[in-house]
Parts: C-alpha cells; sequence; structure tokens
C-alpha cells in the first residue's frame, strides 16, 4: 500500500513535462501526507490543470463500505466500482516526489523509511477519481485513490506493495480514455528500482499533522532494533 507521501516542490524548471501545470499553481510543500489530506492531481477531464484532489474515496461495495485510498492492481478489473471509473475515463495523475513505507522488524518494531527517484525529481502515480459526497458534510467533493501493484526489488524487502509510478513521457497515456480496461491495467508495471532510492528516516514521520522539512532528513536506526 502507500499510506504516506510527500510534494515538496514549489516550482519546477520550466522545461519539465509538468512545469504548466505546477508552476502557475503556487504550491505549497507538503512533507507528510496522509489519506484524507489534499495532494495535487491531474485528470482526465483537465490534463492542462493542476487540482487539489482529497486522498481516499469514500464508497460503499457490494454493501460494504470502503474508503480507498489505495486500490489494488488485481481488483481494477474485477470490482464493478473501478470498472465504472474507467468507463467514465476518470483517471488521473498523483504528482508526488517521495512516499514512505515501514519495514517490520523483530519483536513488531517499525522503522520507517523514505522512498524517491534517485534524482528527487517529481513523478506521476496512477490514479483513479471520483466526485461523491462528503461524509462529513454532504456536500459534493473530489476524492482520489492510488493504484498500487507489487513491490519491485528495493521496496521488496520494505513493504508488500508500491504505488504505480508511471514512466516519464508517457503519463498521458493514463488520462487518455480507453474503451477496454485492459488498455489501462496494462500500463502498470514495476517501476525500476535501479532508479529509486530509500533510506531510514525519523519517527516524526508518525507525528500527525507534523508537516516539517526535517521529516525528510536520514536517520540511523540502532542495530539492536533488528535482532531482539
Amino acid at each position: 500500500m502507500c499510506g504516506r507521501a510527500s510534494q515538496t516542490k514549489k516550482k519546477v524548471n520550466k522545461e519539465h513535462r509538468f512545469a504548466p501545470q505546477i508552476n502557475p499553481a503556487n504550491l505549497e510543500p507538503a512533507y507528510n501526507v496522509v489519506p484524507s489530506q489534499n495532494l495535487p492531481v491531474i485528470t482526465n477531464q483537465a490534463p492542462d490543470q493542476l487540482q487539489s484532489f482529497t486522498w481516499g474515496i469514500p464508497t460503499t461495495i457490494e454493501g460494504e463500505q470502503f474508503f480507498l485510498s489505495n486500490s489494488n492492481l488485481r481488483k481494477l478489473s474485477t470490482w464493478g466500482y473501478y470498472l465504472d471509473l474507467f468507463k467514465k475515463g476518470q483517471t488521473c495523475l498523483v504528482l508526488i516526489d517521495g512516499f514512505y513505507e515501514w519495514e517490520t522488524v523483530a519483536k513488531g518494531g517499525k522503522i520507517p523509511y523514505r522512498i524517491q527517484l534517485k534524482n528527487q525529481d517529481v513523478f506521476a502515480v496512477a490514479g483513479l477519481w471520483d466526485q461523491v459526497a462528503d461524509p462529513k458534510t454532504g456536500e459534493p467533493r473530489n476524492f482520489f485513490s492510488i493504484v498500487t501493484l507489487d513491490p519491485n526489488a528495493l521496496i521488496s524487502s520494505i513493504h508488500s506493495r508500491m504505488p504505480a509510478i508511471l514512466p516519464a513521457g508517457q503519463e498521458n497515456n493514463w488520462l487518455r480514455y480507453h474503451s477496454q480496461v485492459q488498455e489501462y491495467t496494462v500500463q502498470i508495471k514495476s517501476f525500476p528500482a535501479i532508479e529509486m532510492e530509500a533510506y531510514t528516516i525519523s519517527k516524526k514521520i508518525d507525528i500527525p499533522g507534523y508537516n516539517q522539512p526535517d521529516v525528510l532528513e536520514p536517520y540511523t536506526w540502532p542495530k539492536q532494533l533488528s535482532l531482539f
């Protein structure tokens, strides 16, 4: 799964593929975003505009209530709710520059990691979006869910899932309408581990609402934590 993310870039180089959307948006750095908070997205309906949607779609599927912060690739072709979103072409790009996962070590301890591209660039994760009534206010609101898949070689030692990172230059194909769901799901592949890096960070990441840049700083955990 993907349970925390960041987007810390206020601007990008004017030649960057996302410069037309990011640079006019007056973004504020977000170092520790959790589901129920907002992240910048680009949707199929407004591909030239950066919007702010809430992470996690509240919905009911077969009588059960779900909060879809993540959407497992294996279920995209089988759950009717997802099929309906694909029929409407409600795909989006979730723009982040890193995400966080926790490695479980001995005696149930967990060590947090920051995971990013080696070039520390902004990247796009495949997402689905929907406009539904806000559970608290009843007002229509836009929500998104991040597509996840099996981890690559880098992340497999940390966690069992990873977000579906789209290769640079191929993101618009996820936004393009396709008549068959397989034309969407075939785009979801394991992102090359060689282009990514992971490092351990402190437990400041665990503090709800903590949104300071020092959450990104590397932290070396005692060896004993993984031994006892």
